[in-house]
């Protein structure tokens, strides 16, 4: 396969990847799949002006510790963009729209997200793509 299609491959497996965290999050609160995810070097930042931490450890405390407090959003106008920053390492940067669910009976909330996602491509280590 030539390296320009393995890039690409690659590239949206990135994108879908991050878009299937911030889905199974804001959609379904599986924090244990975002989690899953973490490489131990992670630097998460939130929304809000606090929400900034380091390490698997804290991060993954932090998303612990509101486990079911996120009311079911569904997520849409999503859009991502991947640069690759080494072997098997790739920034993942997007936006999209995400409003609560009319099934939670909370009033519908607009918000618009960005994330920026750095995931070290672990997958690959053990795998001939």
């Amino acid at each position: 396969m030539p390296e320009t299609d393995r890039e690409d491959r690659r590239v949206q497996e990135v994108m879908e990847l991050t878009s299937a965290m911030m889905n199974r999050y804001y959609h379904s609160n599986d924090v244990e799949f975002v989690i899953a995810q973490m490489d131990e070097d992670i630097v998460w930042l939130g929304t809000a002006e606090h929400e900034f931490a380091v390490g698997r450890e804290i991060v993954s405390g932090i998303f612990r510790r509101f486990a079911g407090q996120v009311p079911k959003c569904n997520i849409s106008e999503e859009e991502y963009h991947v640069l690759r920053m080494g072997p098997d390492a790739y920034l993942c940067s997007g936006r999209m729209w995400i409003v609560t669910d009319a099934s939670t009976g909370i009033r519908p909330c607009l918000k618009n997200k960005s994330c920026t996602r750095n995931q070290v491509m672990r997958s690959y280590e053990h795998e001939t793509i």
